[in-house]
């Protein structure tokens, strides 16, 4: 994934991100409450079957994508139990299923 930076108007300062193989999806929201926006990708590739998470460090960057092996293509940010964070919501476009991912699950699986 590419990011732009927008200088007085004027795209610049590129930066590359590494995502889950074939993203199909992009959501924006803010997981861990501090006011920034975050960044979801879903992944189109039911082989790797990743969904990644970007933190975003408040400067305008991103910390490297979080994948997880979920294989969901669609994903959306939503405050579902209403604690002024968002979760992120994957979700297929077959069988119907769907998994919420919050930012306190992500903190205990990176720090087991």
């Amino acid at each position: 994934m590419t990011v732009w930076e927008n200088v007085d108007g004027v795209l610049s300062n590129r930066v590359d991100y590494a995502t889950s193989k074939r993203p199909a999806a992009l959501a924006l929201g803010d997981i861990d409450g501090d006011g920034d926006l975050d960044i979801g990708i879903g992944s189109a590739d039911m082989y790797l079957e990743t969904t990644s998470l970007l933190y975003n460090d408040g400067a305008g960057r991103f910390a490297e994508a979080i994948s997880f092996r979920m294989g969901f293509s669609n994903v959306l940010f939503a405050d579902l139990d209403e604690d002024g964070r968002e979760e992120l919501i994957a979700g297929t476009n077959g069988n119907g299923s769907a998994v919420v991912v919050t930012d306190d699950l992500v903190q205990y699986l990176q720090n087991r």
